[in-house]
C-alpha cells in the first residue's frame, strides 16, 4: 500500500449574488399613553398563531430575563408579517422594551425594540447570523442574540443543510451544533463536514429544540 499525505482543507468562496439572509424583527409603529402598536416579522413561512409566538413588554431599555413582563400578548393568527396592538398599558416618560418570541417560552425571544423615554422608537435588536469562513471540511459562523441572553442554557443550536430549505419543512441536515457557551455573541465552528463547490447551502439558528423556533436563516452558494 502506498502511503499518501492527507488532503488539507481548502478555503471556499461564495457567490455574493446567491447569498440571502432572513432575520426576525419587531418595530414600534405608534403609541399613546395606554397602548403601543407594533409590527412583528418572523422568517418566511412562520405561522405565529400555530407556533404560539408572542409579544411582551418590559419597563426599561432591555429585556429583563429574570422578571415577568408588564404584559404578554399571544399572537392569535398565522399572519406574518403582522401587527399587534398592546392595550391597557400605562406608558410614562421612561423607556420600554417590546420583544417578539418565536415560540411560547421566554427563551424563544429573538427580537426587541425600545420605546425611548418620552420619545419615538430608538434601538432595534435581533438574533443575527453570518458566515466567517467556509472550508471543504468546516464552516465558521458568527451569531448574536439579545443582550443578557443565555444561549447554551436555552438550548440554542445551528444547523447546516444542502440546498435552499425552509425551517418548517426540513430534510436531514448535513450537520448540527449546539451553542456551547452562555455568550450572547460569539463564533462557532462546524467541523467534520464535506462542503462541495458550486452547491447551495442553508444555515439556520434556532432558539430551542423545536424547528419552529427558527430565528435567523442564511443561504449561500459556494464558488470554485
Amino acid at each position: 500500500m502506498t502511503w499518501q499525505e492527507p488532503i488539507e482543507e481548502q478555503p471556499l468562496s461564495v457567490k455574493l449574488a446567491a447569498t440571502t439572509a432572513s432575520f426576525c424583527s419587531i418595530e414600534i409603529l405608534d403609541y399613546t399613553g395606554t397602548s403601543i402598536d407594533v409590527k412583528y416579522t418572523g422568517l418566511p413561512g412562520n405561522q405565529p398563531g400555530s407556533y404560539r409566538d408572542f409579544v411582551a413588554i418590559w419597563q426599561g431599555s432591555i429585556v429583563n430575563w429574570t422578571r415577568d413582563p408588564l404584559e404578554q400578548f399571544t399572537i392569535e393568527t398565522d399572519i406574518d408579517p403582522g401587527t399587534v396592538g398592546l392595550s391597557g398599558l400605562a406608558i410614562t416618560t421612561t423607556a420600554y422594551t417590546i420583544a417578539f418570541a418565536v415560540g411560547p417560552d421566554r427563551s424563544n425571544i429573538c427580537a426587541s425594540a425600545i420605546l425611548s423615554a418620552g420619545g419615538p422608537a430608538a434601538i432595534q435588536s435581533s438574533v443575527w447570523l453570518s458566515v466567517n469562513s467556509i472550508g471543504t471540511k468546516s464552516l465558521s459562523l458568527h451569531y448574536r442574540t439579545l443582550p443578557g441572553y443565555l444561549p447554551a442554557n436555552s438550548r440554542n443550536w445551528v444547523g447546516l443543510w444542502a440546498g435552499e430549505v425552509s425551517p418548517y419543512n426540513l430534510p436531514r441536515p448535513v450537520a448540527t451544533m449546539k451553542i456551547p457557551e452562555n455568550i450572547n455573541e460569539s463564533d462557532v465552528v462546524i467541523k467534520g463536514v464535506v462542503i462541495k463547490i458550486r452547491t447551495p447551502y442553508t444555515v439556520i439558528y434556532f432558539m430551542g429544540r423545536e424547528h419552529t423556533t427558527a430565528a435567523a436563516l442564511l443561504t449561500f452558494t459556494t464558488d470554485d
